[in-house]
This record gives structure tokens, sequence and C-alpha cells, in this order.
């Protein structure tokens, strides 16, 4: 059984497309977080200011019902 139906995920990378654009392009990786929470991650290719290619990591805490919790990028 997977942890959020597929729908859920949908929607909740529908959201977060709205603050980081790159997630529209990628799958997150579905994983069990800490307690009853679900952790989405999105891997993105970015580029910093001096041409270097770099790949960060959104990470979305939500709830089992798909309620944003937390969001969080690494740099």
């Amino acid at each position: 059984m997977p942890l959020l139906p597929p729908e859920t995920i949908n929607a909740i990378t529908r959201t977060v497309a709205r603050q980081y654009p790159a997630v529209k392009q990628s799958k997150p990786t579905v994983r069990r977080g800490e307690g009853h929470t679900v952790r989405l991650i999105y891997r993105i290719r970015a580029t910093t200011a001096d041409g270097h290619p770099i790949t960060q990591r959104v990470r979305v805490t939500v709830t089992p019902g798909g309620q944003i919790l937390k969001i969080t990028l690494s740099r």
C-alpha cells in the first residue's frame, strides 16, 4: 500500500511548484517521516550565479491526509 495516493502527490506537487517552479518537472521520492508524517523529496537541477550546475532537494513534510507541514530547500 502506498504512503500517499497519486492524486494527493499530484496536488502537493502543484502547490509546491508555485514556490519552486522546477518541481513540476521532477517526480518525488516518497518516504515515511518521523511520527505520522510522510516526506516527499524532489531533486531539481539549478545553476549557480557563476554558471556551475548543482542539485538541490526540496523536502516537503506532509500529513497522511496531504496537508503540507513544512517545505525546505537544500543549497
